[in-house]
């Protein structure tokens, strides 16, 4: 497996939001991306909290008993991540109302195990298809859900950074939780909406195909949200099966 990760501040927020991890043990790649919110600097601290509870978890319990079970490793990582950003912004009056986005990948192997929180997303191209992983938890996505409005009509929508699922805003946390088998070409793409908000799947879909190295892609796509107007942060993880 071949992979590169990068956050960009963007073109126009003075503090970047967003937390990336990507990193190799012994026995598992791990990838996180993290999109944090609230006022002040509380969203920068909630995903950087996130990103450090859940990789100590795993690091930690991997392989562990109970937690052989990577459905389970995730979600309970995530599950202590809530926690940990709940009891902070309660004991800090600055951090109040902070809260985070999460997609974790675990790969073990050819299988993948993904933890969803958010409006974060998780892709996979294979066999020159482009094909959304995790389904948004927000106000908008629910709109279309319920057939309120059109997903084209939604396009010029306001409220699109209304999330109804994040990590740290309530004591209780509800997390998606997918499982699959990865195969050889396989290109495995984690986000925050800094890319998918400026950049349209087809495009992002184009640089995917491309016989170029995954920093190549990753730094291709950055451009491409910066240059459309680069309005909020964009982290990006690409991780390629050879």
């Amino acid at each position: 497996m071949q992979y590169f990760a990068r956050s960009d501040i963007g073109k126009v927020r003075a503090i970047n939001e967003d937390s990336v991890l990507a990193l190799t043990r012994e026995g598992y790649h791990l990838f996180i991306v993290c999109d944090g919110l609230g006022g002040h600097l509380s969203g920068e601290v909630a995903s950087s909290l996130a990103i450090q509870t859940i990789a100590d978890f795993i690091d930690t319990h991997y392989g562990e008993g109970e937690f052989a079970d990577c459905k389970r490793l995730i979600e309970e990582s995530l599950q202590a991540a809530n926690r940990k950003i709940y009891h902070e912004s309660l004991s800090d009056q600055q951090l109040s109302n902070m809260g985070t986005t999460a997609e974790v990948s675990l790969v073990v192997d050819e299988d993948l195990y993904i933890g969803h929180v958010g409006d974060s997303r998780v892709y996979l191209h294979r066999e020159g298809a482009l094909t959304q992983l995790t389904i948004d938890h927000s106000l908008i996505n629910d709109l279309i859900a319920s057939g309120s409005v059109t997903p084209e009509d939604a396009k010029n929508m306001g409220q699109r950074n209304i999330i109804t699922r994040a990590l740290g805003v309530e004591s209780g946390l509800l997390v998606d939780l997918h499982t699959m088998t990865l195969k050889s070409g396989d290109i495995l793409m984690m986000c925050s909406d800094g890319l998918t908000n400026g950049v349209e799947d087809d495009k992002i879909h184009e640089v995917l195909e491309l016989p170029i190295e995954p920093e190549e892609k990753v730094d291709m796509l950055i451009y491409m949200a910066n240059a459309s107007g680069g309005y909020d942060n964009s982290t990006i993880i690409l991780a390629e099966m050879r």
